[in-house]
């Protein structure tokens, strides 16, 4: 059967950087059975107008479509399955995700006239056995197979029992890139590895939970040393870039990772994955060592008063015991920081940058955003106005990231308005010099230097001068993407 998966065009996937990691184990998953797969990765960029890109696709003549969907993308993943349906008239479409896996029945019911099905969790097994069960036309035994929810021949839609999570991840195959269409750009600059699926903490605006219910799975250094011997023969690859959820829950297994990398001479970025209560002098001292920063470090809130509401399973102390001990072996420290969380207010905001100037940690501040089912979202509920229809979340998703200019806000409450969250978070990330989070790149140069510098003489106009030093590399990176743009065209 010839199989084309799809990852469509928003924010918000695994990598952060474009390549979908889940797409890329399924692609692997898929050939194993015997298949032809091929994955047009959308939200990777290529010098190649994406109409041609679809139409190559359909031009293969798929008998299998499956979308992949997260909660950033949906609307451009429903826009892309209108488009491309009438043009395949023979396949079946079904689509996966973490989106899916929140909302469930509720997905297909609403586009029940799109799609054949879904795919609830983990889907390495489940395509496999939908695959082999669609050729082998045994449509009555697909009723069999867990983590399915399918309409049925008399219209009606079944769901299957849940899908049990994969214990021995060594089991299956190592991510196939080279069935993508943007390979090898896919590849070329940080290669992604997944070395564990799954979280067991219980952070209250965190959706992870919903999709590994707590669950933490991991590989074997065995396992992981020969992907790594794979890709760097075959793709030459030189950085690594570890996006587990949770990379650090155990502290020993994560310095024999980083030692590994070193060993194979990979340069690498932690930007997700590591919390402050596995950091001690033995993990410090090996970050240095292989010269890893940033290291990203989430402490969402630092206001003594209301961090206990986080619910991160970690103190306030041991946060800053870890930053204070990666910043003295020279490591640079980011912190991500959410504003809005429960109990708190402006007030909150301004003793968090205060915590992150004593520990000398930089600030990436995003606006909460409470996701159906989360701890958050009853919170705010319960004591907050909603600002956004969520009535629409299963069909629409969330239409703006958090990251995007200015920032969506989804909830306030009295004490703590939209306004003032907003003004918070151009004041927070500002006074953090991260001024990526307050211009769009479409906007011209000038307005964006200009709104900066305004908010630098209303919030920070004491450290104008270290301002001037960041302001000079944000426009060099400006130029830069504008002659990018410019070649591109």
């Amino acid at each position: 059967m010839k199989v084309l998966l799809i990852n469509p065009t928003g924010f918000g996937d695994l990598s952060g950087e474009g390549v979908n990691v889940g797409l890329g184990y399924l692609a692997s998953a898929v050939l194993e059975e015997g298949h032809e797969v091929k994955v047009l990765d959308l939200n990777t960029a290529l010098n190649i107008p994406n109409a041609l890109r679809i139409n190559s696709c359909i031009n293969w003549s798929p008998e299998f479509v499956g979308i992949s969907i997260n909660s950033f993308n949906v609307l451009a993943a429903v826009r892309l399955i209108e488009e491309i349906k009438p043009r395949l008239p023979n396949a079946t479409f079904w689509a996966g995700g973490p989106h899916i896996t929140i909302v469930k029945g509720d997905f297909l019911k609403r586009y029940v006239d799109l799609l054949d099905g879904v795919v609830i969790g983990e889907a390495d097994r489940t395509v496999k056995e939908l695959l082999n069960t669609l050729c082998g036309t045994r449509l009555s035994e697909m009723e069999k197979i867990p983590g399915l929810i399918f309409k049925t021949k008399s219209g009606e839609i079944l769901e299957t029992s849940s899908r049990e999570f994969i214990k021995e991840l060594d089991s299956l195959p190592f991510p196939n890139y080279e069935v993508f269409d943007s390979f090898p750009e896919v590849v070329s600059n940080w290669y992604n590895l997944l070395t564990s699926r799954g979280c067991p903490n219980n952070c209250v605006f965190c959706a992870s939970k919903m999709i590994w219910r707590r669950k933490w799975r991991y590989r074997s250094m065995t396992n992981i040393e020969k992907e790594l011997i794979a890709v760097k023969k075959k793709y030459g690859v030189k950085q690594i870039r570890i996006v587990d959820d949770n990379f650090s829950l155990k502290k020993g297994r994560a310095v024999d990772i980083l030692n590994l990398l070193s060993r194979y001479e990979f340069k690498i970025s932690l930007t997700n994955g590591i919390r402050a209560d596995s950091i001690d002098d033995e993990l410090a001292k090996i970050m240095k060592k292989n010269r890893v920063s940033p290291v990203v470090i989430g402490v969402e809130n630092a206001d003594h008063d209301t961090f206990e509401y986080v619910q991160k399973g970690e103190s306030l102390a041991q946060i800053e015991y870890a930053l204070k001990l990666l910043r003295g072996n020279d490591i640079d420290v980011i912190a991500t920081m959410v504003i809005g969380l429960i109990n708190t207010t402006t007030e909150s905001v301004t003793r968090s940058i205060q915590f992150l100037k004593k520990v000398k940690a930089s600030g990436h501040w995003m606006i909460a955003l409470p996701f159906p089912g989360t701890a958050l979202y009853k919170w705010a509920c319960d004591n907050g106005r909603l600002l956004y229809d969520y009535s629409q979340f299963s069909a629409e998703g969330i239409t703006r990231s958090m990251v995007s200019f200015p920032p969506p806000v989804y909830f306030d409450t009295f004490e703590y308005p939209a306004s003032q969250r907003l003004e918070d978070f151009q004041r927070a990330n500002l006074t953090s010099k991260n001024y990526h989070f307050l211009f769009n790149e479409s906007e011209p140069i000038i307005r964006i230097l200009a709104r900066i510098t305004m908010l630098i003489i209303k919030y920070d106009l004491k450290r104008i001068a270290t301002h001037a030093k960041g302001m000079t590399y944000l426009l060099l990176h400006l130029l830069f993407l504008k002659f990018r743009r410019t070649n591109k065209q």
